[in-house]
Parts: C-alpha cells; structure tokens; sequence
C-alpha cells in the first residue's frame, strides 16, 4: 500500500508522536511537534507491515525503515516482508537489503540476523532461513536459525533433514 502525500501541506501519521509531513514540491519530512526525526527528504511512505514503515528518500535509491518503537534502519537498497508467523496478532520477519548483505528483523524492530551477500532466502519449518548459495552447482544451501546461527549445511534435502533435527 504506497500512500503519497499531496503537494499541499498535509500530514500522514506514523508512529508515537511521528507523522509525515509535506512540502510544496510533494516529498515529506518525518517530524514530531515540528521536530526534525529524520535527516532525510522522502518521496514515498509504505506500509510494510502493520508494525513498520518503508520510507523512500527523495534522492538516491536508499530506504530507511521506521518500527513502532521509533526506532529506525536507515540506508537499505531494498526491504520487504519474508514471512508471517502467528495469524492476524502475529509477528513478520523483515528483510533490509544493504550493500553488504540482508539483515532480518521482526517487524517490531528486534534485528535477528544478517547474511552477507544477496542471496535467495526462504523460510522453512517456521524456525529457520534457508540461504540458497549461487555459487556451486546444485541445490547447495546454508541454514540459519533466527538468531543467525549456522544450523546446517549442505545440498538442499540433507541439510534441511539436518535442521529438523536441530535442537536450541
């Protein structure tokens, strides 16, 4: 859901106190009771999930994300939700692209883990991140608890019969 502010002065709310707020030439800044929380210029506000937002800047290609604790993550390439865990209460895990790699966190700001690089990633038993490795030929993967511990490794059915078989 992307909402765009309107070139005249309007105010879209966040979190906490936080609001967007517009100039005349259609960005926004993140204020608080006219304070300045962000030192950037955003184009665009997307809800994320219900518990983040994904703030584009103005000008360059950076996302900074703003979680309900008014805590932010500022300078991802790229961000989106991997999973939904726990029905409509629940919790997401995000994913923040950066040039280095993908940190994951919840969508109420815990950071859990980070794979550098930017490898395929997908979720599995709702425990773990399978990290599908591009380099060597075949289904080779890297799995990763949510803390970012290395569970197990290997071609993709051993190492994730390993992972089932993982106890915290």
């Amino acid at each position: 859901m992307d909402k765009r502010l309107s070139k005249k002065r309007e105010r879209l709310p966040l979190f906490g106190g936080y609001y967007a707020e517009a100039t005349e030439d259609g960005t926004f800044f993140v204020r608080e009771k006219g304070i300045l929380k962000s030192p950037y210029e955003y184009s665009a506000v997307d809800v994320l999930t219900r518990y983040s937002y994904a703030l584009f800047r103005a000008r360059e290609p950076k996302i900074d994300i703003l979680f309900p604790d008014l805590s932010w993550f500022l300078g991802a390439v790229d961000a989106y939700e991997v999973a939904h865990f726990g029905g409509p209460n629940g919790i997401s895990l995000i994913a923040a692209v950066t040039e280095e790699g993908t940190k994951f966190f919840t969508d109420e700001g815990r950071e859990l883990a980070f794979v550098p690089g930017f490898p395929r990633i997908t979720i599995f038993d709702d425990r773990f991140l399978v990290v599908y490795d591009p380099d060597p030929p075949g289904p080779y993967v890297k799995v990763y608890n949510f803390l970012g511990e290395p569970v197990s490794e290997g071609l993709l059915w051993e190492a994730l019969r390993k992972a089932s078989e993982w106890k915290p």
